[in-house]
């Protein structure tokens, strides 16, 4: 992840892509902890 974004936005790049990596994998981990809720609770 930050050798692909180092190789498309240098410095910078490497710089955001950490917390945008950190931001996008806690906002996945919550929508899939949700839908799991969800299918227990019709199940």
């Amino acid at each position: 992840m930050i050798l692909a974004a180092g190789t498309l936005g240098g410095v910078v790049g490497m710089m955001v892509a950490i917390p945008t990596y950190s931001v996008l994998r806690i906002i996945f981990r919550e929508f899939m902890i949700n839908i799991r809720k969800k299918d227990i609770l019709v199940d």
